[in-house]
């Protein structure tokens, strides 16, 4: 456990409050999950213009 403490020491995002991290992390997350719904709007575009890849 030692080492692990070590390792990680001088991250500065393990030092805030365990709630300040508790939203980053959650906020990340939602984050990620709208990100994976909603097309990249280099997509969209070339959608738009009749460009997209077909797959």
């Amino acid at each position: 456990m030692r080492l692990w403490e070590n390792a990680w020491a001088g991250v500065p995002f393990l030092q805030s409050d365990a709630e300040t991290r508790r939203i980053v992390c959650t906020t990340n997350a939602i984050e990620s999950a709208n990100g994976d719904r909603q097309p990249s709007a280099a997509l969209a575009q070339q959608e738009r213009r009749g460009h997209a890849l077909r797959g």
